[in-house]
């Protein structure tokens, strides 16, 4: 994909999730990045209220059921050398690290910039490394994406 294409891409993804977060917040349907319908929430208590998101509220409702299979030690496996298994590991395997399995592309995390954040970048369409994250199951929601992007603009505080 040349650069001004992967230009507007980004820009239309960026501004479907800010439009997709803001009609959730007001308990309108929404389409999903999957393309099934979202009727709001993300699966955060605190989405949509301009109450900041926690790592908390992302590792329990959406890394857990969506990250663990393919990014933990359980499994046997950790994929693009990002270890999930617990809150803690998650956290630490998230910050600081340039990422593993998709050399080239910057840190997992890169605290106040989510467009820089590889982490963000996986979970959108077309990644610029590998395929769009999670790579088994249900793909997030745009609400859900969206507290990603909140909570590494916010800082990626570990709280």
């Amino acid at each position: 994909m040349n650069a001004i294409l992967r230009a507007r891409y980004v820009s239309y993804s960026i501004l479907s999730l800010t439009l997709g977060a803001g009609l959730a917040a007001y308990g309108c349907v929404t389409t999903a990045v999957n393309g099934t319908p979202d009727a709001g929430g993300g699966g955060s208590s605190s989405s949509g209220g301009g109450a900041p998101v926690t790592f908390t509220e992302l590792y329990t409702t959406i890394i857990s059921k969506s990250c663990l299979p393919c990014h933990s030690m359980g499994g046997g496996k950790t994929m693009g050398m990002l270890d999930m298994t617990t809150q803690a590991t998650a956290y630490t395997s998230l910050m600081g690290a340039v990422a593993g399995g998709c050399a080239g592309n910057g840190m997992f995390v890169v605290a106040g910039q989510h467009a820089m954040s590889l982490l963000w970048k996986k979970i959108q369409p077309m990644p610029p490394c590998g395929v769009q994250m999670p790579k088994t199951g249900t793909l997030l929601t745009a609400a859900q994406i969206a507290e990603f992007a909140t909570w590494i603009d916010s800082g990626a505080a570990n709280n």
